[in-house]
């Protein structure tokens, strides 16, 4: 059986505090220079802020205490 999911995602918004995410309900869009990497929120394995943000800098091979651009979005779900 297939079964498709699609996620659509809200506007991003920006933010400066880590602490204004909820990795269950937010995703997350880091920049740093010419790397970016996105998120998206519920990912089990991932259930801090901290947790988060780590990740989206490993993806996408930023240092995680270089100057970040931050910004966070909600997503609708179909299955």
């Amino acid at each position: 059986m297939l079964s498709i999911r699609v996620q659509l995602l809200d506007p991003p918004e920006p933010i400066t505090d880590i602490a204004r995410l909820d990795p269950r309900n937010y995703g997350i869009i880091v920049r740093s220079g010419d790397r970016q990497a996105l998120l998206l929120p519920g990912i089990e394995e991932i259930v801090t802020p901290e947790q988060q943000l780590r990740a989206a800098c490993q993806k996408a091979g930023i240092d995680r205490h270089a100057a970040l651009q931050l910004e966070r979005f909600r997503t609708r779900t179909f299955e």
